[in-house]
């Protein structure tokens, strides 16, 4: 099998960190061989006001640090490849590919045969910027909830380059360095990744359209950004120690493919276990299941005192439509890690959760063992699915399958979108050819149980550009097979501004023909108060 013979085109010196850790994920693909180099030709400085170089210097992100390519450990020597100045023209065929880091575009002479790649940092279709250079700027002026970025292909002179993968990350707004940086670190990885399936990215890639032109910011707007960023850090702090996320699982008296209608306004009664005014724990993550007329629900709860959560269940009373809840809830899993989200499906006669804990590493299958008295729940581990640090993950079968998906909790737990697939429960698990198949912080992380409406399917998912769970996403699912997934918006869920939890829903499960839920509000809690100064202080004192 003839290997891939890719170019890398930069200034024939230095590499940015992200670019370094590109190159070395590039020489662990085995149908792609790195044969030349491509350097970039020089260009007049662009002249900098003193208020442009303050900018650049100040929100500089670690992953553009720039250092001599014989610094990095990336398995060659760039400087031993032939190398091709901007005035020669390389030979026939001798790359298939140019990975083009620079800045500029490249020359319209240079036609390989698969293209040049080159990304794009900032929303594609919005603004237009390039690593190093003005990414995430007008972003973060605008208040952009999300940051674009995308790795383009030029094919052909003249025409405008196709998207081979697209990435939608949480702007910071307290921090242009951090906002940049976890994007960086992330597109890293795709050049390798779509080498390893090249012709299905070039078989699915879109237009980009014509790009926005890139211009600079005025003096007036560069001053404005820059008291806006130093409020948004103070404020940030002021957050952090003063309002903290309180949830509470709710019930709608609707099947969940209602909340598909636009107009529908959901009347949920909340959950209070104990006094509304309780600051001492949360619940959330709901799910339940329907045993001889009982509704049993089953949640995460955390006590604010030890910051750590763990598996309750409660069982609907006859009093529970008017928010009353008289039996205390019962602690029903003892893991030695946090734990949350308790999917709960039942099959073949038997009851099973798959409970997240990250913190162990595994995603786990546990069983509902009654052998004991009073009809309690045993859980009883029956078998590791994965042994990864799955975050939120949810289980169902779909065409002759089951599937498992969830986010992971490194490098960030709301952005990448993980499948698994197997045709047997118990059986082995495959990964998608594509993992992670999305990329996007608005609609990745599920947020609740599978159904299907209509003969469609749909999975509810977290929105988490403004906030952690700050609104639910239903996504439509196009296609799902072992090679192929798309998936489209269909309907938004938004916390009621008015109601008693304003700031945040996240979670959406049927049962039967009603609905959980779950809402946040922030509010002052004295232990968290206690820990985030601690936190702190540990900081300043290890400086």
């Amino acid at each position: 099998m003839e290997k891939i013979r890719l170019g890398i085109l930069y200034d024939g010196k230095t590499l940015e960190t992200w670019q370094a850790h590109c190159l070395q994920r590039l020489s662990t693909v085995k149908n792609v061989a790195i044969t030349a180099r491509f350097i970039e030709k020089k260009h007049a400085p662009v002249r900098e006001s003193a208020l442009m170089k303050l900018y650049h210097r100040a929100s500089a992100p670690h992953a553009t640090q720039r250092r001599s390519a014989t610094e990095f450990d990336l398995g060659l020597d760039l400087s031993k490849l032939p190398s091709f100045l901007p005035d020669q023209d390389p030979p026939e065929n001798a790359v298939h590919v140019i990975l083009h880091f620079g800045h500029e575009p490249a020359r319209a002479e240079l036609t390989p045969r698969h293209g040049i790649w080159q990304f794009q940092q900032s929303h594609t279709r919005k603004y237009r910027g390039s690593p190093g250079f003005l990414d995430g700027f007008w972003e973060l002026y605008y208040r952009e909830l999300t940051t674009g970025t995308a790795l383009l292909c030029y094919l052909n002179p003249g025409e405008a380059p196709i998207i081979l993968r697209e990435g939608f990350y949480k702007t910071l707004l307290h921090s242009r360095k951090g906002t940049i940086d976890q994007s960086l670190y992330d597109i890293a990885t795709w050049p390798a990744e779509i080498f390893e399936n090249l012709d299905y990215y070039l078989s699915v890639a879109k237009s980009s359209g014509s790009l926005p032109e890139l211009r600079q910011p005025s003096p007036g707007q560069l001053i404005a950004y820059g008291f806006s960023s130093l409020w948004r850090k103070v404020y940030r702090v002021y957050e952090r120690i003063f309002r903290h996320d309180q949830w509470c699982v709710g019930v709608v008296q609707e099947p969940i493919h209602r909340f598909l209608d636009p107009d529908f306004c959901p009347d949920i009664t909340w959950l209070f276990f104990g006094k509304k005014s309780d600051k001492s724990r949360f619940t959330a993550d709901p799910f339940g299941l329907e045993k001889e007329g009982v509704t049993h629900l089953f949640f995460e709860e955390l006590r604010y005192e030890d910051n750590n959560g763990f598996i309750s269940t409660v069982r609907l009373t006859e009093k529970w439509s008017e928010g009353e809840i008289t039996l205390e809830p019962e602690k029903t899993l003892e893991l030695p890690v946090h734990q949350s989200y308790p999917y709960v499906i039942e099959y073949e006669g038997e009851t099973y959760m798959i409970p997240e804990t990250f913190q162990a590493n595994e995603i786990a299958l546990y069983r509902a063992d009654f052998s004991g008295s009073n009809d309690r729940y045993q859980w009883v581990k029956v078998k590791k699915l994965l042994p990864i640090d799955g975050i939120d993950t949810t289980l169902f079968q779909h065409e002759g399958r089951w599937w498992l998906m969830c986010t992971r909790q490194q490098p960030d737990h709301n952005l990448a979108l993980f499948v698994w697939y197997s045709d047997d429960l118990f059986g082995k698990w495959k990964p998608h050819r594509h993992n992670p198949v999305k990329r996007d912080v608005r609609s990745t992380r599920p947020g609740g149980t599978v159904f299907y409406h209509q003969g469609e399917l749909y999975r509810p998912t977290q929105d988490c550009s403004r906030t952690y769970g700050g609104q639910i996403v239903i996504t439509r699912v196009i296609s799902l097979t072992p090679e192929k997934f798309e998936e489209e918006p269909a309907a938004y869920v938004a916390p009621d501004p008015g109601g008693e939890f304003p700031d945040g829903l996240h979670t959406l499960s049927a049962v039967g023909n009603i609905t959980l839920v779950d809402g946040k509000r922030q509010i002052f809690v004295y232990d968290e108060f206690k820990r985030i100064l601690a936190y702190y202080k540990a900081r300043i004192l290890n400086r």
